[in-house]
């Protein structure tokens, strides 16, 4: 399967910068044998757009609401967003999770309403310190988990991919502490092994299960060490145009 990589730009740049650096995204990713997508703020989508419409990248947002249309005041809905042409979707990022306390149910139908609207969901998951400490991180994420894809029917399970991102190893977490190669194998296997449980072998095979916890150009080979790694989702890194291009080619470098 292809591989996928996401840039988060998050709330960082105005229109014209986040234009600036996806036009150096351009210049730097010529090829790319995986999926590589630029998930801008929404007031920046309308520049992106045409700027890589001839490029390797694909665009996506950072979040999506679950009706196509209707007095939902403030909200984005899949059919809005796949008139700049986006492709994929950010759902149930921790920070939403954390600021905006989303919970599973509601990320339940974020994943529904991308899949309706035909956008790809980028699905994160992830535990925090104290469910770590306390011995809980399987079940955390499995509960989580089996809770945000309750009801997605085997046809379309392929069309989510699935982002484990510790949130004991993000750059914001206090305490923090990097994340081995060895701890990523176990939960992206572990993960796999949740997608067997609730459809099959061959079904769970063909989802893209990516790493999210901080990744940058400087820990990109040891991620790339661990299992089922299927991609990254890419959060501070991707502000810099040569951090992120290199990620890519760290990636694509790699042996399948």
């Amino acid at each position: 399967m292809k591989g996928l990589v996401a840039a988060n730009l998050k709330m960082n740049l105005t229109g014209q910068q986040t234009l600036s650096l996806v036009k150096n995204y351009t210049k730097l990713i010529k090829k790319t044998r995986n999926d590589v997508v630029v998930c801008p703020s929404y007031t920046a989508l309308h520049l992106v757009a045409p700027v890589i419409k001839k490029s390797k990248l694909h665009l996506g947002a950072q979040d999506i609401f679950y009706e196509q249309k209707g007095a939902f005041t403030g909200e984005i809905s899949g059919a809005l967003l796949k008139e700049f042409g986006c492709k994929f979707s950010i759902i149930g990022h921790s920070e939403r999770r954390n600021y905006l306390k989303e919970s599973d149910e509601l990320v339940n139908l974020k994943v529904k309403g991308c899949l309706k609207a035909g956008i790809t969901p980028i699905l994160c998951v992830g535990e925090d310190a104290y469910s770590r400490d306390g011995g809980e991180s399987f079940s955390f994420v499995e509960k989580q988990l089996r809770a945000c894809i309750a009801g997605v029917e085997k046809k379309n399970i392929h069309k989510v991919a699935i982002a484990y991102e510790p949130i004991w190893a993000l750059s914001t977490s206090a305490n923090r502490r990097d994340i081995t190669s060895r701890e990523i194998t176990q939960m992206h296997n572990y993960i796999r092994k949740i997608l067997k449980d609730i459809y099959d072998v061959r079904t769970a095979a063909g989802v893209r299960i990516l790493y999210g916890g901080s990744v940058n150009d400087q820990n990109i080979d040891e991620i790339l060490k661990a299992e089922n790694v299927n991609g990254v989702l890419v959060g501070a890194a991707s502000l810099d145009a040569k951090k992120f291009a290199r990620i890519i080619a760290a990636f694509d470098a790699r042996k399948q």
